[in-house]
C-alpha cells in the first residue's frame, strides 16, 4: 500500500526523520523491501538521492528433520548412521533443539544405541547432524526401525520433529 507524508524543512533544518511502523510476525519468509521515494519538491530543488530501499530482514526460522525417513545399512562404515536437522528461514540468531532416539522394532543394545543430545545453531548456521550408532549381528531379521525426536527447541519455530531410521539388514538364511 501507498503511504504519503509531507516533511517541512524549518529554516537552517538539514535533517528530517520519517519513522516506519515494521510489525514483528513468526512467520517465515524472505527478507521484504519498501520502496521510499521523496517527490514533490517546494521550493527547494530534488538532491542526488531522491529514492532507496528499506529492507525487512527475516527473523523468523523453523527447525526440523532435513527428511520424515532415513536408512542406513546394518553394516555401515563408520558403525552410525548420520542424521540432518535443519534450521530454515533465517539463520541471524542462534537456536536450540533436542533429540533422542527410542525403540521402533530395533532393539537399543542389540541393533543400535540409543542417543540423546543437544543441537545448537550458531548465527549462520543451518544444518546440524548427530550420530545415531549401528550395531552390526549376524542375525536374520529384516530391517528394523528406531524412532528419531526433537523437542525443546528454542529460538525457532517447529518443524518436522518424528522420523523413521530404517536399519536395512545385511543377513540372509542359507537359500535366500
Amino acid at each position: 500500500s501507498l503511504i504519503t507524508t509531507n516533511l517541512s524543512f524549518p529554516s537552517g533544518e538539514v535533517i528530517r526523520t520519517v519513522n516506519i511502523t515494521v510489525t514483528n510476525d513468526a512467520v517465515v519468509n524472505n527478507d521484504r523491501t519498501v520502496a521510499l521515494v521523496l517527490s514533490n519538491f517546494v521550493t527547494a530543488a530534488a538532491g542526488n538521492q531522491t529514492s532507496a530501499t528499506l529492507t525487512i530482514v527475516n527473523d523468523d526460522s523453523i527447525i526440523g528433520f532435513s527428511s520424515a525417513t532415513y536408512s542406513v545399512n546394518e553394516n555401515v562404515v563408520g558403525a552410525f548412521a548420520v542424521i540432518t536437522v535443519v534450521r530454515t528461514g533465517s539463520t541471524v540468531g542462534s537456536s536450540t533443539v533436542n533429540y533422542s532416539t527410542a525403540a521402533g522394532t530395533a532393539t537399543s543394545g542389540v541393533d543400535y544405541t540409543d542417543v540423546i543430545g543437544a543441537l545448537t545453531f550458531s548465527p549462520s548456521d543451518s544444518v546440524k547432524t548427530f550420530n545415531v550408532p549401528i550395531i552390526n549381528d549376524l542375525l536374520v531379521e529384516g530391517n528394523e526401525t528406531v524412532l528419531l525426536r526433537l523437542s525443546g527447541i528454542s529460538g525457532a519455530a517447529v518443524g518436522l520433529t518424528n522420523a523413521t531410521l530404517t536399519i536395512v539388514d545385511d543377513d540372509f538364511a542359507p537359500g535366500d
